[in-house]
């Protein structure tokens, strides 16, 4: 008998109760209430960037075509692959006996998400075509157009509740989806219908996404024979056959890609990225991005210089969770980072150059950052209007062994992609971050280990040399290839 599979969903609210980020949301007292008429406040975890409140309308439809709708209203704690800054977005997903779509409205200071999410409107047709699987034979060849949202063809295998066997589900997704595939078996949203089975995989071209079986080899025994002869006067040495030995090839795997080329800068040395090649992205790579880097060194003694820098290449959903642009800032006192990122999801789409960022105006929130002449880091810093975090990492400028606090301001974008920014092309004249970089979103909340940083913040770390000169030019070079990188 086949299954039929009714998949909710596909987005990931984590909700906690030890907080290291100093965030905390509205959530839903009862999970099982779809209204979430009741609500408190949560503490977040390390990792949970955001608050988030949705609404998600999923369509369920049988074989034989009969349907059914049902809405439910999410509150909580957002890890950064569904909310990976303060955005409001649609999710889109179609397996064929399932629709889904979903509002999800992310912001980042206490308790932002009392408000219900508004309900998703319904996106027009598109152009993708993608297979899914139909439950009555058990194949998954059907055709499927996705809708204007749906730049994706998406492979799953699902548990459906109260079985305990996986069935194919595949379809259409939105890039938002695909972002955060690697979560989605743990999503809280999918209790009632099944449970997602390891990471869904995501491809761009059509019907990319057909069902694949791998086909164990298979193992051949053969007895040895017997043989019982009566002992003769006189016997030759006897004959011994060797069992036979079937040996059977191992079946050829091949790992499927996500099957995106992105238009790339040539020479990772021009920072008007002049000349471009076509380069395939990797697994996990999910769109193309166009970006404009605009990068103000400082020195302690006031003096400033302003370098741009044009990027193109494949980006993984840290930075480009999905088809958008998107602006950066991030401000460490002796440099400031202001950057707009175009980010696609077809072949090549980043061809043109992203626009230069706007300056953003002042904003509230007050963070430390390090005084390099003091060698401290209890400077207070004022924030801008794009800048919801206060940031703390350590980094090692070009030309030097030596590591430097790097305290301050940052979007909620820079956050996201913290554990990305060690290999990011965001901060090439800024220097080489070290480890992941941590966010918190209250006053102050920033300070280093010692209000003493020691020869950490020397000058000879933080000067203008070291500063205005930074980065990872290295690790862009040699096959030509830039990639905004985990």
């Amino acid at each position: 008998m086949k299954t039929t599979l009714l998949l909710p969903v596909a987005f990931t609210i984590a909700l906690s109760i030890n907080s290291v980020w100093g965030l905390s949301c509205t959530t839903c007292s009862d999970p099982n209430d779809s209204n979430c008429v009741s609500t408190v406040s949560v503490p977040c975890q390390n990792g949970e960037v955001q608050c988030v409140s949705a609404f998600i309308q999923t369509t369920s439809i049988t074989p034989w075509g009969y349907s059914s709708i049902s809405t439910k209203k999410v509150k909580g704690c957002a890890a950064s692959s569904l909310c990976p800054f303060s955005i409001t977005q649609d999710f889109s997903l179609n397996v064929g006996t399932s629709r889904v779509l979903a509002k999800a409205v992310c912001c980042s200071s206490n308790n932002c998400n009392t408000a219900d999410a508004p309900a998703p409107s319904t996106p027009g047709p598109g152009s993708l075509q993608c297979f899914s699987c139909d439950p009555l034979t058990g194949t998954c060849s059907t055709g499927l157009t996705c809708n204007a949202l749906e730049g994706y063809c998406f492979s799953s295998r699902v548990i459906p509740r109260g079985f305990s066997t996986e069935v194919p589900a595949h379809g259409c997704a939105s890039g938002n989806i695909c972002a955060a595939a690697a979560a989605l078996s743990t999503s809280p949203l999918l209790i009632d219908v099944g449970t997602v089975q390891g990471t869904p995989t995501c491809c761009t071209t059509a019907n990319c996404n057909p069902l694949t079986t791998t086909t164990a080899a298979p193992t051949t025994t053969t007895a040895a024979p017997t043989t019982t002869t009566a002992a003769p006067t006189t016997t030759a040495a006897p004959t011994t056959t060797a069992a036979p030995t079937t040996t059977t090839a191992a079946p050829t795997t091949t790992t499927a890609v996500w099957g995106l080329s992105c238009t790339t800068c040539s020479d990772p040395n021009d920072s008007n990225c002049v000349s471009t090649v076509s380069v395939p992205c990797q697994n996990g790579e999910v769109q193309c991005v166009s970006a404009f880097i605009q990068t103000t060194s400082i020195t302690p003694w006031g003096y400033s210089s302003i370098s741009t820098k044009k990027v193109k290449g494949c980006a993984v959903s840290s930075l480009c969770p999905f088809s958008l642009t998107q602006d950066f800032s991030l401000n460490v006192g002796t440099s400031r980072v202001l950057a707009k990122a175009v980010c696609c999801s077809s072949n090549n789409c980043n061809t043109a150059d992203a626009p230069a960022p706007s300056t953003p105006g002042p904003g509230s929130l007050q963070c430390f950052n390090c005084d390099p002449t003091m060698n401290t880091c209890n400077t207070g810093l004022t924030c801008n209007t794009l800048e919801d975090n206060c940031f703390s990492s350590r980094v090692i400028p070009k030309g030097s062994s030596m590591e430097g606090l790097a305290h301050g301001c940052a979007s909620g974008n820079i956050c996201a992609a913290a554990a990305a920014l060690s290999s990011s092309p965001l901060l090439i004249d800024v220097g080489t971050v070290q480890g992941t970089p941590t966010c918190c979103t209250t006053t102050n909340c920033n300070p280093p280990a010692h209000a003493y940083c020691n020869t950490y913040c020397a000058a000879e770390v933080w000067g203008e040399a070291g500063w205005k000169h930074g980065g990872r030019q290295k690790r862009w070079g040699g096959a030509g290839r830039r990639r905004w990188r985990h």
